[in-house]
């Protein structure tokens, strides 16, 4: 079977759309790095929002990333330190991985 990223972009943006929060993860991801997509730190912020809003750590961690270096997006430390805690509170891995809250 071939790959088809269009369809597979678009299975998970009806996923996420659905309210899977690993699905809102993977497409974050694919827009940060550009993967079958073109790269896009907006979009991809914007998915791994939703990820963290559907209690995905990994997500409130991505857009943490994003945000406190300012990579292709406005820089908001505040924010991500807010999302870093969010995700503490989901995970004690997540946690673990933002350091103290």
């Amino acid at each position: 079977m071939a790959k088809d990223p269009a369809r597979g972009v678009a299975l998970l943006e009806a996923a996420c759309g659905n309210g899977d929060a690993s699905a809102c993860l993977r497409l974050g991801a694919r827009y940060r790095d550009g993967n079958g997509v073109p790269p896009s730190p907006f979009r991809a912020l914007d998915y791994f929002q939703r990820g963290c809003d559907r209690m995905r750590p990994a997500a409130c961690a991505a857009a943490a990333e994003l945000l406190d270096g300012g990579k292709g997006v406005a820089a908001e430390p505040a924010r991500a330190a807010e999302l870093r805690r969010r995700g503490c509170q989901l995970s004690a891995a997540a946690c673990a991985d933002a350091g103290p809250p």
